[in-house]
């Protein structure tokens, strides 16, 4: 809409030129200097970078609520997974977003892009790994302990057995 406005304020400038010119050379340099105007005329494009500079935004913020909102993921998870899964979901907006013919799909595209970067979570694996292991390796030392120990007897090989559990279990809760 603008685009047209401003094409027909260049127009009506170049119609008030010719109507102006007193000779055929005024009127042919009213007409050269009207049509270098319209052709100089170019659409205001702001819509779209400020949908894709919203996107980017909310990919900064979401990375910062995800960094301190999920205790369980290392360091490097939350990192490494945010950041591909966050790339993903800005090249996807921003390709509806250039995809977009109105405002409306602009706005559209935005909002989805906003959505998917909002439902973006780290994965969360090493540490449970890590306890999972403790844990078998528990499991191990008990059957260790029962079975590598001839001369203890039954209530030294409960108490060997219920300190495992209880290792096991500090390690299980323990972040």
């Amino acid at each position: 809409m603008r685009l047209n406005k401003q094409h027909k304020t260049q127009q009506q400038k170049a119609n008030q030129a010719i109507d102006a010119a007193t000779d055929n050379a005024g009127v042919a340099t009213a007409q050269t200097d009207g049509i270098a105007a319209i052709e100089a005329v170019t659409p205001t494009v702001a819509v779209k970078a400020a949908a894709k500079a919203e996107v980017a935004k909310k990919i900064s913020r979401k990375k910062l609520t995800a960094l301190e909102g999920t205790p369980n993921a290392t360091k490097e998870e939350k990192k490494m997974r945010l950041n591909k899964q966050h790339k993903t979901q800005q090249q996807k907006a921003n390709q509806a977003i250039d995809a977009a013919t109105d405002n409306a799909g602009v706005a559209t595209a935005q909002t989805d892009g906003i959505a998917a970067i909002e439902a973006v979570t780290p994965t969360v694996a090493v540490k449970a790994a890590a306890k999972a292991e403790v844990a078998k390796k528990i499991s191990r030392k008990k059957l260790t302990a029962l079975e590598g120990t001839p001369n203890a007897t039954k209530e030294e090989k409960d108490a060997a057995k219920q300190a495992a559990q209880d290792a096991a279990t500090k390690s299980k809760s323990s972040n």
